[in-house]
């Protein structure tokens, strides 16, 4: 492949070129509305009567007054944006009051006058604004001056009980035909977009657990009524599971499972306890509000029943199928029980069950209230036309980034904590027309230890998906992910769709490691899109005091950095694609007997490159009470490669340090390793592959590197060809210029892929 040869703002603007190109199916289905795109500064309510200099919407008597009498002076309100369609007008207002604030769109019927009908949105905005803050004198507003129809949706508190008055809400909401506005579609995408992050927000903050409270290991999602996503970030399979094992959901069920192989290849593993809630509007289903979230601990012989060195299913803990956790809306407490009973952490895992309940409560509602507004067949056609927007959206990501004649890469995951491996991940990818084919043969076949995945081919449709969709925009939704265009070949009893009863519980190896193949195979034919290799999986560390110890026992995920890519460096570890954090330092350190000496950036660890890999992080440990730990890690044999001229990455490492001052290095997956008062642990984690030739990086990103630290002056000088003045600081500009351009003469071959060899810089 040719080497890139332009510069960042060269590639920023055929980027841009690019991203426009792939988004005209999208826009050309959904033009964009008029608006003015800039906010407006807040009109305190003393000005109001008097401001006729704003062209911007204004707030009519009723609503000023109402406002005024609840707020007396101590209200404003601010235009974010307007709209104007050829039926309507929207606007989307922010009120504060009383030291809080709310955001509300307003709608009116576009009647020709647009000054009145802007008016009238703003007012039906401030008075869905006010309906939360002050529902009481809302309502009796209402009731002396009537009310747009949209003022008689249910508030953020709709629960199911409501079903009746969300019902006559929608017929009075409901036009005639089946019209829908060429906007809508982007406010339900929004309003759900919303909506997810306010089951997140809730599931974060209700949680028990340090693993979902503050490292975030959960996610939530809303579906269509067919179970397709619509948004969200889970690994559940909703159709296969609805498939496997529901069909008689009612109003107030609410579903509980875990058990990947019971559930069609929903889930991930035993830890991750699942909850979907059916949303009906009466008795009628219009979609799924989700959320999943890692329990601290269910039932297997190792305290956080993440065994290392599990073989098979059975070693892992409490499998859940597919149950009813509610039914009609009244709680299983047998079922809770049960679930309770077979754990070491009940309480925890009672509180955090709720919280998943909870978030789900809030998608249903939110699900509700977009019925209510718009109708419920404008929200399931709006939702239609999102997943069509994204299936057009794929056929054009297809065209241009599938090769016609195969493509195929290869990567390994070390072992399989069983002294097994390494496991090989093949796949191989062209199209035919439109349809895009993606075959995992070759890839090796299941391990007895705990790496294994059991997935189906409509998991790694929407996952390949997803991969793809985030690549050209990360900030687009799903929405079903085009699945039907893509042809999965899943080999059976392999590595990623493992037969029960193989072991799944350290399956984030090979889910991670995942990225990497795709990456790696799409750098033929789509290198401004892929990154070179990662740390590929979420490593793990889990410290168990000893029964007469003081403290709580510790798990603290590890995530590394991020690679290289076409317009950026790697983000220096910790850190992660998903939102999951470590421990506070602080924290740990109250609760666990266990005190972190240290925990800085490994200079040199990530990979040289035109765009440098992510350093690695190595953290020191030292227990202050007798226990026994687990460690699951990889790539302590093969190091994150790089691309396209880029440099691979380090290894891991892992040793422990006894008091008296002997060290031995730790096998990457080991359990019940036991560790003494004084006794530390270093934990040192993988850097990231570098993006290009790094003699083409730029003389002062090398200066700037080497000055934080981040680069030793040695790798600038034997990897970038910089050489700069160990005293000052300063680039000797004439030896570098020489230098960089004998090395750029030598004759060589910069290689596609960089693998390096086994060695990790000194922690």
């Amino acid at each position: 492949m040719k080497k890139p040869t332009l510069s960042l703002d060269e590639l920023a603007a055929a980027n841009q070129s690019e991203f426009d190109q792939l988004f005209a199916t999208r826009m050309a289905l959904s033009p964009p509305i008029i608006t003015d795109g800039v906010a407006q500064a807040p009109i305190p309510a003393h000005q109001i009567a008097n401001d006729t200099d704003n062209d911007a919407p204004s707030v009519g008597p009723h609503i000023a007054t109402l406002l005024t009498n609840t707020y007396a002076n101590g209200w404003s309100y601010e235009i974010v944006e307007h709209e104007v369609g050829p039926r309507d007008v929207r606007v989307l207002c922010r009120l504060t009051a009383m030291d809080q604030t709310r955001m509300q769109f307003g709608t009116a019927v576009n009647d020709g006058n647009i000054g009145i009908a802007l008016q009238r949105a703003t007012d039906d905005a401030l008075a869905r604004c006010h309906a939360d803050l002050a529902p009481e004198t809302h309502a009796d507003f209402v009731s002396a001056h009537g009310q747009q129809r949209a003022h008689k949706v249910a508030g953020p508190t709709s629960t199911l009980s409501q079903s009746e008055q969300i019902s006559k809400a929608i017929k009075e909401n409901t036009r005639a035909g089946d019209d829908i506005e060429i906007s809508l579609p982007h406010i339900v995408e929004t309003a759900l977009t919303c909506a997810r992050r306010e089951m997140d927000t809730l599931l974060f903050g209700r949680a028990m657990s340090s693993g979902i409270r503050l490292q975030r290991d959960a996610g939530t999602l809303i579906a269509d009524p067919n179970g397709c996503l619509l948004v969200g970030n889970t690994e559940t399979d909703l159709p296969k599971l609805l498939r496997a094992s529901m069909s008689d959901l009612g109003p107030g069920d609410v579903i509980l499972h875990s058990d990947p192989y019971s559930a069609g290849g929903a889930g991930g593993h035993l830890n991750d306890w699942c909850i979907v809630t059916p949303i009906f509007l009466e008795s009628r289903l219009v979609g799924f509000s989700s959320a999943y979230g890692h329990m601290s601990d269910v039932g297997s012989e190792a305290l956080g029943s993440n065994p290392a060195t599990a073989h098979s299913i059975f070693g892992e803990g409490l499998r859940i199928p597919p149950i009813k956790l509610y039914k009609n809306g009244i709680l299983n407490h047998e079922s809770l029980a049960i679930l309770t009973s077979n754990t070491r952490t009940p309480v925890a895992n009672h509180h955090d069950l709720l919280a998943l309940v909870a978030a789900t409560r809030i998608g249903e509602a939110r699900v509700l209230q977009l019925c209510a507004r718009f109708g419920e067949h404008s929200y399931i056609r709006a939702s239609e036309i999102l997943q069509e927007q994204t299936h057009q959206m794929m056929r054009k990501i297809i065209s241009k980034y599938f090769p016609i004649e195969p493509q195929s890469f290869h990567d390994y995951i070390d072992d399989d904590g069983c002294e097994h491996g390494p496991f090989r991940l093949k796949v191989t990818i062209w199209r035919e027309g439109d349809k895009a084919y993606v075959d995992w043969t070759g890839t090796d076949a299941q391990a007895l230890g705990p790496i294994n995945l059991h997935l189906q081919e409509s998991t790694l449709q929407s996952l390949v998906g997803r991969y793809l969709l985030r690549r050209v925009d990360p900030e687009m939704e799903p929405c079903g992910s085009g699945n039907s265009l893509f042809d999965i070949t899943l080999p059976k009893g392999s590595l990623i769709k493992a037969a029960f009863p193989a072991a799944l519980g350290s399956r984030r190896h090979v889910l991670g490691r995942l990225r990497d193949v795709l990456n790696g195979v799409f750098s033929h034919s789509a290198d401004s899109l892929v990154t070179a290799a990662g740390e590929s999986s979420q490593s793990l560390f889990t410290f168990v005091p000893g029964d007469d110890a003081r403290g709580l026992p510790l798990s603290e995920p590890h995530f590394g950095a991020l690679p290289a890519r076409a317009a950026s460096d790697g983000i220096d570890g910790p850190s992660w694609t998903h939102s999951t954090k470590l421990y506070s330092v602080e924290a740990m350190e109250h609760r666990t007997p266990v005190r972190v000496d240290s925990r800085r950036c490994i200079p040199d660890s990530g990979g040289a490159g035109t765009f440098r890999g992510g350093n690695s992080v190595a953290t020191i440990y030292q227990f202050t009470a007798p226990g026994a730990l687990s460690i699951q890690d990889d790539r302590q044999n093969g190091r994150p490669w790089g691309v396209f001229g880029g440099q691979a990455g380090s290894c891991s490492e892992k040793s422990l340090t006894t008091k008296n001052g002997e060290q031995r290095t730790t096998a990457a997956k080991a359990d019940r390793v036991s560790v003494y008062p004084g006794d530390k642990l270093h934990y040192v984690e993988p850097g990231t592959g570098g993006w290009g030739d790094p003699l083409r990086r730029s003389v002062e990103a090398v200066q700037k590197d080497v000055a934080r630290g981040l680069t030793s002056i040695v790798s600038a000088k034997n990897d970038y060809g910089v050489i700069i003045d160990s005293d000052t600081g300063a680039v000797q500009a004439e030896e570098t210029d020489a230098l960089r351009r004998r090395v750029m003469g030598t004759p060589g071959k910069r290689l596609h892929f960089d693998f390096g060899k086994k060695a990790a810089p000194e922690p």
